[in-house]
């Protein structure tokens, strides 16, 4: 026996599922391992913010909000936007 709550929740499963199909995340190939290496040896990264790194360019960000970057850096075509000064980054 179901209860009616239960029984929405595979609906509301699947309603979620189908939203998160319009995302395109990227996958964990050894490709973008190799590329954040390249941030951990470049840029003297730890991995898991040089694998969040090189999915951003993966993906094709052109902004990478993190508090753990420094202010305004450039990784190549990616960019972190938070800036110490009063000016900020533009939205």
């Amino acid at each position: 026996m179901r209860c009616g709550r239960c029984a929405s929740e595979p609906a509301r499963a699947r309603e979620i599922l189908e939203d998160l199909a319009h995302w395109t995340p990227v996958d964990t190939t050894l490709g973008l391992v190799q590329q954040a290496w390249h941030w951990t040896d470049f840029a003297q990264l730890s991995y898991w913010d040089a694998i969040i790194l090189a999915a951003a360019q993966r993906a094709s960000a052109r902004y990478l909000l993190s508090e753990d970057f420094q202010p305004n850096r450039r990784y190549d075509c990616v960019q972190d936007p938070f800036d110490d000064s009063a000016s900020g980054f533009a939205w």
